[in-house]
């Protein structure tokens, strides 16, 4: 037990660490990051597997019926070698930019690392475009769905969709 206490205290130290910066008035100010819960290695390669594959999954029945199973196979294959070939990129970059400075810890400074600050912006504005298009792919679901019930507890009335979509995007 004594092992993984101080594995701890190090991991906090070096995050508070990371996570203090010097403002414009020259006082230090502390961001500290609370983490909740007890995940372990393979909860986290699962939960990462399951954000990656996501929906997508549910699609490639379709995929397949439509383009043939060889060339949706073949096509499969290709994505997976660049996938794969992209990641390694991605280790090598980390890796190298963690060597330089070890307080690195994200995926933006490392953008902002290799390509300065416009690349770290860059970086920033193509995942909050990401995020935004997933939660409007989700609410279009959630619309789709949930329109029958709508329908049947309001009876057929227009609009139910609407309905749905907006108290879904309501609810927190």
């Amino acid at each position: 037990m004594i092992p993984n206490a101080v594995k701890e205290e190090d991991l906090r130290h070096d995050l508070l660490q990371s996570n203090v910066s010097d403002d414009k008035h020259g006082t230090d100010s502390i961001i500290i990051d609370t983490f909740e819960g007890e995940g372990t290695f393979f909860s986290t390669i699962f939960t990462l597997s399951n954000s990656c594959i996501g929906a997508g999954i549910l699609s490639l029945p379709f995929a397949y019926k439509n383009a043939g199973i060889a060339t949706a196979l073949g096509l499969t294959l290709v994505y997976v070698a660049i996938m794969a070939f992209t990641l390694h990129i991605l280790i090598f970059c980390t890796e190298a930019v963690r060597q330089k400075d070890p307080s690195v810890r994200n995926y933006q400074g490392i953008a902002g690392h290799l390509f300065g600050s416009k690349g770290e912006v860059a970086v920033e504005i193509t995942i909050c475009v990401f995020l935004f298009g997933a939660c409007v792919g989700i609410l279009v679901i959630i619309g789709d769905m949930s329109e029958p019930i709508v329908n049947k507890v309001c009876g057929h009335m227009e609009g139910g969709r609407q309905i749905a979509t907006v108290s879904s995007s309501s609810l927190r």
